[in-house]
């Protein structure tokens, strides 16, 4: 193929890019919702109790100035003490939210200033107040103390009315960067989605191209290795052929050697009994030799008493010479009969020899048929280990 990278790596780098992309998207959306909570938080945590504690603070300074139109309808000195001590509380609670305000929820110096100067026009205003109790305790005309005091009220109003403004302001700017979050997160992870989807299309394609390629090599592959079986098959029928013939050969070469054993077993019983018989030839030799002596000796005789003419001795000697003479034919018919014996003996053992030469050279001409059979074998079978290692080569070549 002309790309050098495997399917194995297209796939790798596949997963590699999708878990990536899903990587980046997942720390994208991370990033987006903590973004989000913070301004979430900003608005519920900050803007929105800031709101309700300024609008506490414009609902107390409003008691506040009803109550200080009470103090001065009041009809009696027990109403002017009551309202009095209403004022008070309403003062207090006023003082006690500024004070929290300015703890918990000032985020800037441009709030802590608007803050500053609500303080400084209800202290301003109280000052007028305090006036206006006394005037109006002392039944005295309260007009002019009245026109004095619209103008810290008025400094209240504003400095109120900016503070509220502001809070407002921080709340649509967090509501406007909650909603840019928002959007630029969408847009983040729809280039993202895009992104990924086009590089899934186009290593599926890569992947696809190189799929049908591996399928064709594959293709070209079983042939290859349909070829390699029937070369492995024929080479496995030479080699069963092989066996047969040296299992045939090794059946004939069990019998060429029952039949030698059988020959070593007839010339191993034939040897004592050629052993016998020798010695009883030797015995009947040695009889016969005895008998000539005899024979000799009274032949001596016989001629000794020949030259001395005495009557009667000569026919004693020549009936004792007949009797050795037949028991000397006796001996030699023995002996012949003996060597006889043993010439049958020794040409049974001749046969038997000759046999066993004959059996000894089959059994030689069978181990060089053995021989070439098994180098056949043996070529046979390094043909197909060599065919099976080049198949299991090429299917690991193809796996990898």
């Amino acid at each position: 193929m002309s790309d050098p990278m495997s399917i194995g790596r297209r796939i790798l780098v596949l997963v590699i890019a999708s878990l990536s992309l899903l990587l980046v998207l997942l720390v994208s959306s991370l990033i987006l919702t903590y973004r989000i909570n913070a301004q979430v938080t900003t608005l519920t945590g900050n803007v929105i109790p800031s709101l309700e504690i300024i609008n506490g603070v414009a609902v107390k300074f409003a008691s506040i100035r009803a109550t200080t139109l009470r103090y001065m309808l009041a009809k009696d000195d027990a109403d002017r003490v009551e309202q009095a001590r209403k004022l008070v509380f309403f003062r207090q609670g006023l003082d006690r939210d500024l004070n929290h305000y300015e703890s918990e929820f000032v985020v800037d110096q441009q709030e802590k200033a608007l803050l500053q100067q609500v303080r400084q026009a209800v202290e301003a205003f109280d000052s007028h107040q305090f006036d206006i109790l006394a005037v109006s305790a002392s039944s005295q005309d309260v007009r002019s103390a009245l026109a004095e005091a619209q103008a810290p009220l008025g400094q209240v109003s504003n400095a109120l009315r900016r503070h509220h403004d502001y809070s407002l302001q921080l709340a649509e700017s967090a509501v406007d960067a909650s909603r840019f979050n928002l959007r630029v997160g969408v847009v983040a992870m729809v280039l993202l989605t895009l992104v990924a989807a086009v590089s899934l299309l186009a290593f599926g394609y890569r992947i696809r191209f190189a799929v049908q390629a591996l399928t064709e090599g594959f293709r070209k592959k079983l042939v290859d290795l349909g070829e390699h079986g029937t070369q492995v098959a024929a080479a496995a029928a030479d080699l069963l052929l092989a066996s047969r013939k040296l299992s045939e050969v090794a059946d004939c070469q069990r019998v060429q050697v029952e039949q030698l054993d059988a020959a070593a077993d007839d010339i191993e019983l034939g040897i004592p009994a050629m052993r016998d018989l020798l010695a009883e030839a030797q015995e009947q030799v040695a009889h016969t030799a005895h008998s000539l002596s005899h024979v000799k000796n009274l032949l001596e005789s016989l001629v000794q008493h020949a030259g001395q003419a005495q009557p009667g001795l000569p026919d004693e000697l020549f009936g004792e010479a007949a009797t050795l003479l037949s028991n000397l034919d006796r001996d030699v018919q023995r002996s012949g009969a003996a060597m006889a014996a043993v010439e049958g003996v020794v040409e049974a053992q001749c046969r038997s020899m000759a046999l066993l030469v004959q059996q000894v050279g089959k059994v030689a001409r069978l181990a060089v048929e053995n021989t070439s059979l098994a180098a056949s074998a043996s070529a046979s079978a390094m043909s197909l280990s060599v065919t099976a290692r080049g198949m299991n080569d090429e299917v690991g070549r193809r796996a990898a």
